[in-house]
């Protein structure tokens, strides 16, 4: 197991001032238009009845019930599934958190760090390298949004990795027909801000946590991570993400009777009531090997070769409900 040890990176990344990011702020928290409650779930996410513990092993209960997402659809083709198995997730839900696992297999574990620590002083993460071909990196990704922000889309892009780097990036997708697309601030073809100097933010004791642990290989010993000399067979992670940090409403708080916080609220850490409620959830994998770089992802109606945040419509919606129905 890699024990997770939370900082963070800057590179090639939009940098946002203290006054633009309470512009985008103000930004998110006006757009609650719900596009995601018309449709139909492509599946759910259950409440763990005892949280996972968060050690890389998908040992847990609620791993154990979860169903399973094979996010084995090939960037280069829609609907088109890769034979071998890539990256499988499952997700659980508690009052505090989004628990992410996954299962990534892979011959060749390639995993660097991008940039300076972020986070909170006593929390912080070093975030992973999301993009290089010549250095054959592989990466895991999640977009997740709540339901009611969508226009514009407010969402979070997770990024990790074999080394249990973690990353975040905060994701505002206008509409197609803002003149928000052609603002001088969206260095990403005019689609989309990337504030990376946002970050998740940890809800008291309620904190964002991940953890790593690499597969046995053939002889028995555990796969390795930036060695080519031998032949890996992947590894398995567990992510831990405040409810509060994503930006759940405060309108899903256990026990709400008015939208906002009270002023004895403010500052305590918020336990959220998600049953019956959506969001938007959609996994990716960079796979480095071979000789062009290649990304797996959950989505069936994802585009071939798109930018995946503006492609927010093909994000599969989950709801949260109390238990698996049998």
């Amino acid at each position: 197991m890699i024990p997770h040890v939370f900082p963070r990176p800057r590179s090639r990344r939009l940098s946002v001032t203290p006054l633009s990011r309470t512009c985008l702020r103000v930004l998110c928290l006006s757009a609650l238009l719900c596009l995601s409650a018309c449709q139909s779930p492509a599946g759910f996410i259950d409440r763990a009845a005892v949280a996972p513990v968060i050690d890389g092993q998908l040992d847990d209960a609620c791993w154990k019930s979860a169903p399973v997402i094979d996010a084995n659809f090939r960037f280069d083709g829609q609907s088109l599934r890769d034979p071998q198995p890539r990256l499988r997730v499952r997700y659980a839900w508690d009052e505090h958190y989004l628990y992410l696992a996954y299962d990534v297999t892979d011959a060749n574990l390639v995993a660097l760090p991008d940039g300076s620590p972020q986070g909170p002083a006593d929390n912080r993460r070093q975030t992973p390298l999301a993009w290089g071909p010549e250095k054959k990196l592989d990466l895991v990704e999640f977009f997740v949004t709540m339901e009611g922000y969508d226009n514009p889309v407010v969402a979070w892009e997770i990024h990790h990795d074999a080394a249990n780097h973690f990353g975040d990036i905060w994701t505002i997708v206008p509409p197609e027909d803002s003149l928000l697309r052609r603002s001088s601030m969206i260095p990403f073809w005019g689609k989309h801000f990337m504030a990376v100097e946002e970050y998740v933010q940890d809800d008291g004791p309620f904190r964002v946590a991940s953890a790593v642990r690499l597969k046995p290989k053939a002889d028995g010993a555990p796969s390795t991570v930036n060695d080519p000399r031998d032949t890996d067979t992947g590894y398995t992670a567990e992510l831990r993400l405040p409810w509060r940090g994503l930006g759940a409403p405060t309108t899903w708080r256990v026990g709400a009777t008015t939208p906002g916080l009270s002023g004895d609220e403010i500052g305590k850490p918020i336990a959220f009531d998600m049953r019956r409620h959506r969001i938007r959830l959609f996994a990716a994998m960079l796979d480095g090997d071979g000789p062009n770089p290649i990304y797996f992802h959950s989505s069936p109606t994802m585009p071939k070769k798109t930018l995946f945040a503006p492609r927010y419509i093909d994000w599969p919606v989950y709801e949260c409900r109390d238990g698996a129905r049998r």
